[in-house]
Formats: structure tokens, C-alpha cells, sequence
């Protein structure tokens, strides 16, 4: 048998296994979605939104009803042992007087620049650093535990991501993880913890203590390579290959798997503040954003949280609705 035969029966082989994985799945079959919506307070302010107005826009106006809420270890306790839970406890508050559910992203690496959002006075490579890091989960996870808004944790966000974050000094480290879904399941026993996998093309092999699994779904993005940026569009991705990523994770482990960043603003050649009108429509149009959902809806997902209210938000203070119409009309579906 040649290499060429052998090479040919070995894809043939992959592909119809994805296509079995998909179909198991339920790819391509109309889905249900529960949708929910990421929320950053530092996103909104760094694209010059009120963030209280944004946030509550969010549970009026489009009437969210999942929020994934971010516990900054740097804006929780800005020095050691001195915590400040006002903008959180607002945030969480509010979800539940509206009868909002909230996935409460915990750890040193959570959604949005830098990804690790460690406090001034950490150093990651102080031998001291495990224990702050415990003392920060457990008064998180202590505060919020009674809490009625309260649905899960996510984990460390795609903490196995090497190539993205400004994370100096903590690489992945399975054990510690695992540490830390210890703790939370010691303060919080009943509360679910999900872990996100490193990109949207990953599986997790190893075995885990935790509750579940999620993961990212791009449309484009920008990545630098040999001294300048390169944009990326993932359309060799059909929405079967999402799917069998899923039910081999589910057949792995035996444990639910959603989405928990479906990109929904643009990825462009410089900071989202700063990209043009046409910059913003070459990467997150509103033709792309609803062949976004179309796509995911095809997937099997049950679960997906839609990423860049505080985009969507900015858009329509400047006069352009297009962004928040389109984002509203996922929730009417």
C-alpha cells in the first residue's frame, strides 16, 4: 500500500468519524438555544460607555436573562487583603432582581485584555503566590454562595491558551488547576465549575474534577506572524466540526459542553476603539453577525453566550442601532 493510498484512507477515515460525531450530536438539526451575553465593567469603560447603563440596557432593554460576569482578581482586591465587591455585588444584585442567572468567571485568567488580571502587589513567581490565589477564591466563592443569581463558575479562561494573554510566568499547570477546583468545590459544593478549553479547535484529554467544559467559536480574528498582523477567517470550519468537537469532549468525559464566547464584534488590525467604521464592518457586519447565529444554530449547542455587549452598546450611543438590533433579535428568536 502506498503512502498516497494510506494518507487517502486515513482521511476518509477522520472524516467520516467527525461526520458521526456531528450527527450524534445533532448537527444541522434546528436547535433551541438558551442565549446569554458576556459582560465586561472594564470593556465598557475602556470603549467610554456608562457601564452601569450598558449592563442595565442589557436586562431591560434586550432582556438577558444569562449573564457570564467577570470577578477581576485585580479590581477585588487591589492591595492584599483589602477586597472591594461594590461594582460585583451591583452587577450580581441587579441580575437578580431581574431574574438573571450568572456564570461568574473566577481565577487569575479571565475574558478580556490581559486575560491574567493579576493585583499590583502579585508576583506569580513568589512562592507566596498559590496561597493569595486560594485566599482570593475562597472570598469570592464565600461571598456569592447563597447568592440567588448564582448558576456556576467558569474557571480560568482558557487557561491552556499559550498564545494569547499577557500571562508572563504562568504557564499552564494541570495540578494547580486542579487546586483550584478543589477549593471552589469545598466552598461551594453545589455550585457547577466549568473549565474552558485553549482555542476553538481543542479536545481535553486529561481527566478533570470539574463540572463541565466550554469553548470559543470565531468567525475572524488577527494574529501577528513574521512582523505584522494577518487576518484570519475560520470558514474551513463547517458547523459539523463544532459539533464532533463536542460529543467527543462528552464522550471523553461524560460532562455537558457549551459555548462560552461566540464572537459578536469585530477583531480587527488595532484596538477596537480605535478601528474605522469600515474596519468594523469588514470584520462584524450585521450580515456576518446574523450569519453568526445562523451557523451556531446549526451546531447542537444548547447553550451559548454571545461576546461584545459593550461593543454593541457603543455602537448604538453613537447612532449606529445596527449592532444592538441585530443582537436583540437573538433573544427574540
Amino acid at each position: 500500500m502506498t503512502l498516497r493510498s494510506t494518507l487517502g484512507r486515513l482521511l476518509l477515515i477522520a472524516g467520516l468519524t467527525i461526520i458521526w460525531l456531528s450527527q450524534s450530536y445533532g448537527a444541522g438539526q434546528p436547535t433551541d438555544i438558551s442565549w446569554g451575553v458576556s459582560f465586561s465593567k472594564p470593556q465598557a469603560e475602556y470603549l467610554g460607555v456608562d457601564w452601569q447603563e450598558n449592563y442595565l440596557a442589557l436586562l431591560t432593554d434586550m432582556e438577558v436573562r444569562k449573564l457570564r460576569l467577570m470577578s477581576y482578581w485585580n479590581r477585588i482586591e487591589p492591595s492584599n487583603d483589602k477586597y472591594d465587591f461594590t461594582d460585583l455585588d451591583w452587577q450580581i444584585n441587579q441580575a437578580a432582581e431581574h431574574g438573571a442567572s450568572v456564570s461568574l468567571a473566577i481565577g487569575y485568567r479571565q475574558p478580556r485584555w490581559p486575560e491574567c488580571h493579576l493585583p499590583a502587589w502579585v508576583d506569580a513567581s513568589d512562592e507566596a503566590f498559590e496561597s493569595n490565589l486560594v485566599d482570593y477564591l475562597e472570598t469570592v466563592a464565600n461571598r456569592y454562595a447563597d447568592h440567588p443569581a448564582l448558576d456556576s463558575w467558569q474557571l480560568e479562561n482558557e487557561i491552556s491558551n499559550r498564545h494569547f494573554g499577557d500571562c508572563d510566568g504562568l504557564e499552564f499547570d494541570k495540578s494547580r488547576l486542579e487546586r483550584e477546583i478543589a477549593v471552589l468545590k469545598n466552598t461551594t459544593p453545589d455550585t457547577p465549575v466549568y473549565n474552558s478549553t485553549g482555542n476553538q479547535s481543542g479536545v481535553p484529554l486529561r481527566q478533570s474534577a470539574n463540572d463541565g467544559f466550554a469553548f470559543s467559536i470565531y468567525d475572524n480574528a488577527y494574529f501577528g506572524a513574521f512582523g505584522r498582523d494577518w487576518k484570519w477567517d475560520f470558514w474551513y470550519l463547517p458547523p459539523l466540526w463544532q459539533s464532533a468537537r463536542a460529543r467527543a469532549i462528552e464522550l471523553i468525559h461524560d460532562k455537558p459542553v457549551f459555548v462560552h464566547e461566540l464572537q459578536f464584534e469585530p477583531w480587527g488590525p488595532t484596538d477596537l476603539a480605535n478601528l474605522s467604521r469600515t474596519e468594523q464592518n469588514d470584520s462584524m457586519s450585521p450580515q456576518i453577525m446574523r450569519e453568526i447565529v445562523n451557523y451556531t444554530e446549526k451546531t447542537g449547542f444548547d447553550t451559548v453566550y454571545l461576546w461584545g455587549s459593550e461593543w454593541w452598546y457603543q455602537q448604538k450611543q453613537q447612532g449606529n442601532n445596527q449592532p444592538w438590533d441585530v443582537a436583540s433579535s437573538v433573544f427574540e428568536r
